[in-house]
């Protein structure tokens, strides 16, 4: 039945004549009641197959959420219980500055754990939607294991375990740094959360052909092999694990970051040996010489920054960071404050939240960017808004999710304003241009001001010098002998070795809407040559600091 073989029904007979059509009929009428029979029973032992599923669904769920309740209280009673001890009325002696720091470092520290338990909740929501953003770029993986170690070593003194790593130098992969750090971490969390005092926990880096294997060994009471098999599936947990701290989740969004690197995730394990959790990555392209010679920022003069940031507690923050390395700030608490301050004062770049009171961070962006006064002025989001595709297709050159790290957003910023370090350097741009008068005549305008240029005649080799080069900033001719230029400009922006750089499309006459839907949001601007496009392009070097850089 439908195609379908649930059984056979075999029959013997002695002597003739075998069948008559009655017989036949007959035979027929049982078959399909057996037919009918078996389905039943494969229907109620799917039913019964599903039941027991959602049960356990539910039972997992179930068990996640008391777990969650827990983990999310521990932290929170910390902080609650200690700002209220900072609180209280001083008494005549006051507080100590050292009991002081203490309630401090507390309540960091449980704020800290809050957030990764709700990290890894809202992280794994994105990976099972398919919404993860990676954003690859090439790294020492043996660097970043021994800085994790040293962060996670504090924790494995507490239970004085031997924390270690074994390698042979420098193996450079192409990832998401702070995603691969991220296994690293749950891998080394989990070791030594399971692992009894005393014990031992190891970290092992090889080569293996065009790839590279991480594993981490621990000393601890190891995972039953029936166990094994569901101990990376969301809410599960290896029996014994109740008591520890931790979601439960650690090992499923280990698991599913490195495949989605295109890597594997093995265990090996022995109850009462211990375990051996090993990750299979790709290696990295050779590694890249790039044009930011710095990440410490340290103002040159005075370079204003303006924060578009309605929450006072955020924008405080942000004004420390900011002053603390040398920047002036202006914060604007709502949108067309904020608008209206970027036209005026024509800050070096501009710090922008999306939840605003009257304007929305989206229409604030999408104005700033289509204005003639502000377009060329570089703009990083900031916010609670999860949606960096969306920001980086409106202008945004930076996106970060609060709570954002004071080295990221500084780091960033002095990418964009540069720094004394880079100041010693000349700045390079990269004309992209078959017609070799276009070439010229750039280095005609452009050197005289301190500035180097380089010159491709095709699209392959600009992409080519682009990637060995790493300009400052590139001059984009869209018509091209061998290649679409907008293509090029996608392809620029999609390679992690430039897809930092600023580009400039330079055009003879205005561009289409076509072209300029194509180019939308992955360009810093337009120089109409002939008119008085490449002012605009040396206004933007001045106000983000390359032409004081290149003088001096």
């Amino acid at each position: 039945i439908d195609e379908r073989r649930l059984g056979e029904l075999e029959l013997f007979v002695e002597g003739s004549p075998l069948f008559v059509a009655d017989d036949l009929g007959v035979l027929r009428l049982i078959s399909r009641r057996a037919v009918l029979a078996a389905e039943r029973e494969l229907v109620l032992a799917e039913r019964e197959r599903l039941i027991v599923d959602l049960r356990s669904a539910s039972a997992a769920k179930s068990d996640f959420l008391a777990a969650m309740s827990h983990e999310l209280r521990t932290p929170l009673n910390s902080i609650i219980g200690f700002s209220e001890l900072l609180q209280r009325p001083l008494t005549p002696a006051g507080h100590e500055p050292d009991t002081v720091e203490e309630f401090a470092g507390h309540i960091h520290g449980s704020g800290l754990h809050l957030l990764e338990l709700i990290n890894e909740v809202l992280d794994l929501a994105k990976v099972e939607a398919g919404r993860l953003d990676l954003r690859p770029t090439v790294f020492d993986l043996d660097g970043l294991v021994r800085h994790t170690i040293e962060t996670m070593r504090p924790l494995a003194q507490r239970k004085s375990i031997d924390l270690t790593a074994q390698s042979h130098g420098a193996l450079e992969v192409e990832a998401d740094q702070s995603r691969i750090r991220q296994v690293v971490f749950n891998l080394l969390s989990n070791a030594i959360k399971f692992t009894p005092d005393g014990g031992s926990v190891r970290v092992e880096l090889s080569r293996q052909g065009d790839t590279c294997r991480l594993e981490v060994v621990d000393t601890g009471g190891g995972i039953a092999a029936t166990d094994q098999a569901t101990i990376f599936e969301a809410f599960q947990q290896a029996p014994g694990a109740a008591g520890y701290e931790g979601t439960g989740l650690g090992l499923t969004l280990a698991r599913q970051l490195v495949e989605a690197h295109g890597g594997t995730i093995d265990l090996q394990s022995e109850v009462g040996i211990g375990s051996r959790f090993g990750v299979v990555l790709p290696l990295g392209r050779a590694a890249r010489t790039t044009a930011a010679a710095a990440i410490e920022t340290v103002a040159v003069g005075e370079r204003l920054v303006l924060a578009i940031e309605d929450d006072a507690s955020a924008a405080e923050l942000l004004r420390v960071y900011l002053e603390e390395a040398g920047f002036a700030t202006a914060i604007a608490p709502d949108g067309r404050t904020g608008i209206e301050w970027a036209t005026s004062r024509k800050p070096a770049a501009i710090i922008l939240d999306i939840l605003l009171p009257d304007l929305d961070g989206w229409e604030v962006l999408q104005r700033l960017k289509g204005a003639e006064e502000t377009r060329d002025i570089p703009v990083i989001v900031v916010s609670v808004v999860d949606d960096a595709p969306l920001g980086f297709a409106l202008g945004a050159v930076g996106y970060f999710v609060k709570p954002v790290a004071r080295e990221a957003l500084l780091g960033s910023l002095g990418l964009l304003t540069f720094t004394t370090k880079v100041q010693t350097r000349t700045v390079t741009a990269l004309v992209i241009d078959a017609d070799p008068e276009a070439g010229a005549g750039y280095r005609a305008q452009l050197e005289p001001d301190g500035f180097r240029v380089l010159v491709a005649a095709s699209g392959e080799a600009g992409m080519a010098r682009a990637r060995h080069e790493r300009p400052d900033l590139i001059l984009l001719d869209l018509i091209l002998p061998d290649t679409d230029g907008p293509d090029l400009v996608a392809r620029l922006k999609a390679d992690p070795a430039t897809a930092d750089i600023p580009i400039w499309v330079t055009t003879r006459g205005d561009l289409d809407e076509g072209e300029r839907a194509r180019i939308n949001g992955k360009v810093q601007g337009v120089v109409v040559r002939g008119g008085s496009g490449l002012d605009g392009l040396k206004g933007w070097l001045d106000r983000v600091g390359a032409a004081g850089r290149a003088s001096s």
